[in-house]
């Protein structure tokens, strides 16, 4: 019977702290890598685009997009909150830009050159 309350307390004494090791790690630090979509700057080579039916006109098929990973540490509020209207990796040692090619293309996903 104590050998059964003595495993159980160690048992939650455990989840306990590996609940704090996480939340320490991903609240408090932000150590973790946000995945974002930013608004394709004009002049750029290729963006993505969503992969649409003729003649949809909503923003997904029409706008262009580029693809952001940066650690929650570095990035600012906006592309947090997601509402950066468009955002460069320039001053951010870790982050990443991806522009579209056929190699990075997802599905459901194409390559829109030239985009105004």
């Amino acid at each position: 019977m104590l050998k059964q309350k003595f495993l159980l307390l160690a048992l939650g004494a455990l989840v306990l702290v590996t609940f704090a090791v996480r939340y320490k790690e991903y609240v408090v630090a932000k150590n973790f890598t946000i995945y974002a979509h930013t608004a394709c700057a004009s002049g750029a080579s290729s963006c993505f685009t969503s992969r649409c039916e003729d003649g949809d006109d909503s923003p997904e098929c029409s706008q262009g997009y580029t693809k952001i990973e940066i650690l929650a540490q570095e990035a600012p509020k906006c592309l947090l909150e997601h509402s950066c209207g468009s955002f460069s990796c320039n001053g951010y040692s870790s982050c990443t830009q991806t522009f579209c090619s056929k190699e990075n293309l997802e599905e459901g996903e194409a390559c829109r050159s030239n985009l105004p």
